[in-house]
């Protein structure tokens, strides 16, 4: 039966080739119409966790009363092979490459092709007018003329005093793991030497749901986040 099927099959086809290609292009046309509703899913919680699961009740409740507020960027700057992250000449170069982040603008990517803001305009802030930053940096408030004047001594002063605050963000306990990386120390146990430090940037969070990713963004710290990358990829601390 199967054989004589496709005979006729081939029969019907080769005396109407043109109905044939005209059912078969309705037919695929009649399965794409889904194509209208399709729409990208990429959130985790959504592709594997059911719908009505506890977890996702317990998170949505979090999110409703708990919003993330910020996004952070961190930068991480590593010294040389033999050389000391904590030298002020390193620290005069991350403080300069500090500044041009600040500055950073990005005139490829939309939002700031509509808007020209800078980091200052969109940065989270503890205080009026002082975005918040973390990093070695704040023990000099962030302040170029003041780390040009730093002596290696002066640094490892700074650092070794004991209960260790953050002048820059309202006097906060210090925590140098955040900040450097590599220590070493003397017999004392006083630090002398670092091989990295870290600098993190705050932003304010504005996330929204894109349809075409299938997931939250937030187009204007991810524009934000790649022209930093550029400019941190073009510099390089001697």
């Amino acid at each position: 039966y199967l054989e004589l099927f496709f005979e006729r099959l081939g029969r019907v086809v080769g005396k109407h080739p043109g109905w044939t290609i005209g059912l078969s292009l309705a037919f695929a046309a009649l399965c794409l119409a889904g194509m209208i509703r399709f729409r990208q899913e990429s959130r985790s919680e959504k592709l594997w966790v059911p719908s009505g699961a506890d977890s996702l009740e317990h998170k949505e409740w979090v999110e409703r009363n708990f919003p993330e507020t910020t996004r952070t960027l961190s930068i991480i700057v590593e010294a040389k092979e033999n050389e000391n992250a904590l030298d002020p000449r390193f620290l005069r170069e991350a403080i300069d490459l500090h500044a041009r982040v600040l500055n950073v603008t990005s005139p490829g990517s939309n939002f700031y092709a509509e808007h020209r803001q800078t980091y200052n305009d969109f940065c989270f802030s503890q205080f009026p007018g002082r975005c918040l930053f973390s990093g070695l940096l704040a023990l000099w408030m962030f302040n170029a003329s003041k780390i040009d004047q730093l002596t290696l001594a002066d640094v490892q002063s700074a650092i070794n005093m004991p209960n260790l605050m953050d002048p820059w963000n309202g006097g906060d306990v210090a925590n140098l793991g955040r900040w450097i990386s590599g220590i070493e120390r003397d017999q004392m146990g006083y630090i002398t030497k670092a091989t990295a430090l870290s600098m993190t940037y705050f932003l304010i969070a504005n996330e929204t749901f894109n349809d075409n990713a299938g997931e939250l963004v937030d187009e204007r710290a991810t524009d934000f986040e790649l022209a930093a990358q550029d400019v941190v990829l073009a510099s390089r601390i001697d």
